[in-house]
């Protein structure tokens, strides 16, 4: 009963360590476009930000650059995991 175990983990494990190898690259791969996505689409948030400051009339100073300190640490934070990525 003990070897039959052994043997099942054993078997179980050599399928595993192939499943690994041939889907976690793709998962990989498409993780990463999707993060550069996410990462453009942060820094062009970042610059619609920018402008609305820019032309923001006296009113809605403040709500525009509550905006853009958003839209910057959001940015910020996807380029930290990146890096620890």
């Amino acid at each position: 009963m003990f070897i039959q175990i052994t043997i099942l983990c054993a078997a179980f494990a050599a399928a595993l360590t192939i499943f690994i190898k041939k889907v976690v690259p793709d998962i990989a791969d498409t993780y990463k476009g999707v993060f550069l996505d996410e990462l453009e689409a942060a820094k062009i948030e970042v610059a619609l930000a920018e402008q609305d400051f820019n032309y923001a009339e006296k009113d809605y100073t403040d709500a525009a650059i509550y905006k853009l300190k958003a839209a910057e640490g959001k940015r910020n934070q996807l380029i930290r995991e990146k890096r620890g990525a």
